[in-house]
């Protein structure tokens, strides 16, 4: 969520459990100056929150809302907002940009689209997931701050050492999980009959999802579901064309793609609730 006219005075970073009430609070704290423009990127509010947005937009606030994600459709039924399911957030904004910027960026841009909208078959893919690794390890602030000084930032020698590094670090991991779950996990049926197998990982989530659908052992799996109980999320990925877990997503109070999408799930307190009965039975 962005705000400041022509220049970005201020950013601030959402997901879908704090956008709503921080679009409101602006509004109703008037946190912007006349002539400042709102902006929504690669994330959109609920339903009601953006009623609330349309009806109450003060005169002298501008809105914009950029996103790319089918669950989100609804959302282009507001003349303020552009929903454009073939792009990736990124994109959407380079699209705003001005011509220097864009020839600035271009690459790099095209990088992270292959990355998020799962084009194998680009020339930038790997440079894509690469850039999706480094951020995860050097954290969001240290990125950007890398990355608007050079777009080129990861051909630096430190960050081409860390990406070497984490590569055989992903290998690693998702051969491990992989090897451990895959065989001794059940194939289950959802409601509408797919087949999908449960994996639990905390890193490298899409690659562990894309390995267990291109194992041999997979070749009945519709999707697969890789739970992460420290974020507390099911990410869904599925064979491109198939099954829209999409869908799917969005009927679990999530969201996401055709083909990779994701939903909330309160682990923490079930699981809380299953070791405290395991223990609390423990006696002597």
């Amino acid at each position: 969520m962005e705000s400041g006219g022509s220049i970005i005075s201020s950013t601030s970073y959402h997901d879908y459990s704090t956008i709503d009430d921080a679009a409101i609070q602006f509004i109703k704290k008037k946190e912007y100056k006349p002539g400042d423009t709102l902006i929504f990127i690669d994330i959109c509010p609920s339903q009601g929150t953006c009623e609330f947005l349309n009806e109450q937009k003060p005169t002298d606030l501008n809105l914009v809302l950029l996103d790319h994600h089918k669950t989100r459709s609804w959302a282009s039924k507001y003349p303020w907002a552009t929903i454009d399911i073939s792009n990736c957030g990124t994109q959407l904004v380079y699209d705003t940009c001005n011509p220097v910027v864009q020839m600035r960026y271009k690459e790099f841009v095209q990088a992270v689209a292959a990355w998020d909208l799962w084009i194998l078959d680009s020339p930038q893919r790997q440079r894509g997931e690469n850039l999706n690794n480094l951020l995860g390890f050097i954290g969001r602030d240290a990125f950007v701050d890398a990355f608007v000084k050079d777009p080129s930032a990861d051909e630096l020698p430190t960050f081409k050492e860390i990406t070497k590094f984490l590569v055989a670090r992903r290998d690693r991991y998702v051969r491990q999980v992989i090897k451990e779950q895959l065989e001794s996990s059940d194939a289950r049926l959802d409601g509408f009959g797919n087949v999908f197998k449960i994996i639990f990982a905390t890193d490298f989530i899409s690659e562990i999802g894309h390995a267990v659908l291109d194992h041999p052992e997979a070749e009945d799996l519709k999707y697969v579901c890789v739970v992460n109980p420290v974020t507390n999320t099911c990410s869904l990925r599925s064979r491109d064309g198939e099954t829209d877990i999409g869908k799917i997503a969005a009927m679990c109070d999530g969201g996401g793609h055709h083909s990779a999408a994701g939903f909330p799930v309160p682990f923490k307190e079930q699981i809380s609730i299953v070791i405290f009965d395991i223990l609390n039975k423990l006696n002597y």
